[in-house]
């Protein structure tokens, strides 16, 4: 029986550890500024998206944190390239590394001085950016985030999403590479059968500064008992781009994601971003989708209104952290760019010395998702990374306002309705969500409408569906005609403002069903809410 080290909270176990090994590394490195081979002749990013760069000239102070005294540098042809690195070593510049597929070339320079000289030194149509930070985010605290509280997962979170209790076979054939801190040997997470590369350039100081990437890890491929993992049938390919800080660079990032492509990754899973847009990041994640790699990444951990990079890139599957209720963290960043959410909530991961970590955040979610996108790459392997993100979004839980939203973007990861997608005849429909704007407690009628979103789950439409709804011991029905499989319905009630900033809130009930027909799914038939605005949560 596991019990709760205290040091853990409440969402900590117990775990058997076992030491750390080093396995040789066997995944292609970035080639080397030396063997720089012709570019390649068409840009990979669309230009009209592409970030502001600086051409030519001494670059003004960075909006976003970026690598001291370094600048990227990127150019069209080769041999105005290899024209500018003789130039940079000659004055005793720093040509710290180059991408040569992507045309980009890392520089370093020790003084202002050195600085003005080197951006002298480049061309006029070469351009010219910094080399932002990039970072796990922030560890959220969930029991004292002002969204809660919140259900954590614990070692339930493959269960919720109907995951089947024999998933071994799941990720057979499929290589998933994992930017992240690197790992560390847990129970059911073995180095021997995981290639790795440290791009960072130093040292592992101690385990602690790899247990985001062991996380990680063991929710993709983990064999535990207690707390497997989503495909651990699938071969694990672990780039180190973070240090122990947890901090890494767009650069080295982009190297990461182009060897990835070149060792037969499928999946790039990153549980990593940054707030800056970066032509370098923007031009690999290109790269990768251009060679049919499913690329996942986090939406970040900070609470606002904007995506991380590379989450935010077109053909990115961005994903944001809900708990055991299908709740949103309050923490986590929105934005159009958000594609669907899964669980992040306390997730129980194995960790050493007998304990085990609970993992929360955006961080957490990500692995949920690429490990579906493994599942159906091994289930079809001429799936394209597209065509697998469209049966994600496709059969997720709608939750949230009606549709797809810039919070939980297409709904929940649902692996019950993925896996039972192709079966005939399946009739499920669900109460979905309750919603309502925050902005609408301000109305001058005082009274805030809220959408009662109903979502039919099965395969097959459904001709005739009716919902009940209680509010305020009033009770009204709806009809809703023709609704085909996977679609959502809402219905609008209106709620006195009141009610949502009193510390009660306001009750409600619902209950939809089809009419006569039988439901293989009636638990989520009805569903019963408190809603309150966030400030008077308790």
């Amino acid at each position: 029986m596991w019990l709760l080290p205290p040091a853990l909270g409440v969402f900590g176990f117990l775990v058997f550890s076992s030491s750390r090994q080093d396995v040789p590394d066997r995944i292609p490195q970035a080639v080397p500024p030396s063997s720089a081979r012709p570019l390649l002749s068409e840009r990979h990013s669309n230009d009209s998206q592409s970030p502001a760069v600086v051409k030519n000239a001494i670059f003004p102070a960075s909006t976003f944190p970026a690598m001291p005294n370094e600048w990227l540098v990127k150019f069209q042809a080769a041999e105005e390239m290899e024209a500018f690195l003789a130039r940079v070593r000659k004055i005793g510049g720093r040509v710290l590394a180059v991408i040569p597929r992507l045309g980009v070339v890392r520089i370093g320079f020790d003084t202002d001085e050195q600085g003005i000289i080197i951006s002298d030194l480049v061309p006029s149509t070469a351009d010219t950016d910094y080399n932002y930070l990039v970072s796990a985010p922030s560890p959220p605290n969930p029991q004292n985030d002002p969204g809660g509280p919140y259900l954590g997962f614990g070692t339930e979170a493959l269960t919720w999403l109907g995951v089947p209790a024999d998933n071994t076979q799941w990720g057979q054939g499929i290589r998933i590479a994992i930017l992240d801190t690197g790992l560390t040997e847990v129970p059911g997470l073995s180095l021997g059968g995981i290639r790795q590369l440290d791009l960072t350039g130093s040292a592992a100081g101690n385990p602690e500064s790899l247990l985001h990437g062991t996380a990680v890890a063991s929710i993709l491929g983990g064999t535990a008992a207690e707390a497997r993992g989503m495909v651990p049938a699938a071969e694990l390919l672990s780039f180190r781009v973070l240090d122990d800080t947890g901090t890494g660079n767009s650069f080295t990032t982009a190297q990461a994601i182009l060897s990835a492509v070149d060792a037969g990754a499928r999946v790039i899973s990153m549980s990593l971003g940054t707030s800056a847009d970066n032509q370098v990041l923007r031009d690999a994640i290109n790269y990768a989708i251009s060679q049919n790699v499913a690329v996942v990444a986090a939406v970040g951990n900070d609470g606002v209104g904007s995506v991380y990079y590379p989450a935010n890139y077109p053909g990115v599957i961005a994903v944001t952290a809900v708990d055991a209720n299908g709740q949103r963290g309050s923490f986590a960043n929105h934005g159009p760019g958000v594609t669907i959410a899964a669980p992040g909530m306390g997730v129980v991961t194995p960790w050493v010395n007998q304990q085990g970590f609970s993992f929360s955040g955006t961080s957490a979610a990500v692995p949920f998702v690429s490990g579906a996108i493994a599942m159906l790459f091994s289930e079809n392997p001429n799936l394209t990374s597209t065509q697998a993100a469209q049966v994600l979004v496709g059969y997720s839980d709608d939750a949230g306002a009606s549709g797809k939203d810039s919070y939980f973007g297409a709904g929940i990861l649902n692996m019950n309705r993925i896996l039972s997608r192709n079966q005939p005849g399946r009739h499920d429909i669900a109460i979905a969500d309750y919603y309502f704007n925050p902005q609408d407690l301000n109305s001058a009628q005082g009274r805030v409408p809220v959408q009662v979103t109903i979502q039919n789950r099965g395969t097959t439409a459904l001709s005739s569906v009716s919902l009940d709804i209680v509010n305020n011991g009033q009770s009204q029905r709806t009809y809703f005609n023709a609704m085909p499989a996977g679609s959502v319905r809402s219905q609008t009630i209106s709620v006195p403002a009141s009610a949502l900033r009193s510390q009660n809130g306001a009750a409600l009930q619902s209950q939809v069903q089809t009419i006569g027909i039988s439901d293989i799914n009636p638990a989520n038939n009805s569903r019963s809410v408190t809603l309150r605005s966030k400030e008077t949560r308790p």
